[in-house]
């Protein structure tokens, strides 16, 4: 018997949420080939865990694999902890799994609140960065 259920691959963004970054993949994959994009919830903010138990909902109940690019990467590994047998492989692109620079992050933690992402950001500052 042939199967005649299209591979289905789920993708996660970046930390845009949104899933835009995809289109020009989407475009380029073959038609045997289902993407399903999951976005995150833009008007919340959400640790890892949060994120997670929020998409393990939206994961499909037929044979899958998860592309994590970038912030999108440490979420699939935590997703595939909950995916079962559904999960047949994942793909980390320009991802990570653990912190490159964990001393980076624990001077920059006191100063980085979630508020200062709620605003727009300086004209000048995105020059400069």
């Amino acid at each position: 018997m042939i199967n005649s259920v299209k591979p289905i691959l789920v993708l996660l963004p970046g930390l845009d949420g949104t899933g835009r970054l995809f289109t020009p993949l989407r475009r380029e994959l073959p038609k045997e080939v289902e993407p399903i994009v999951l976005s995150y919830p833009p008007d919340t903010p959400l640790t890892y865990d949060d994120l997670c138990n929020f998409l393990a909902h939206e994961l499909p109940t037929d044979p899958f694999v998860l592309l994590g690019e970038s912030f999108g990467g440490p979420l699939a590994i935590l997703l595939a902890q909950r995916a079962k047998y559904y999960l047949k492989g994942i793909i980390l692109c320009a991802s990570f799994i653990t912190n490159s620079h964990p001393l980076l992050t624990k001077f920059l933690r006191p100063v980085l609140s979630p508020s200062i992402f709620r605003r727009e950001p300086l004209t000048w500052a995105m020059k400069i960065f």
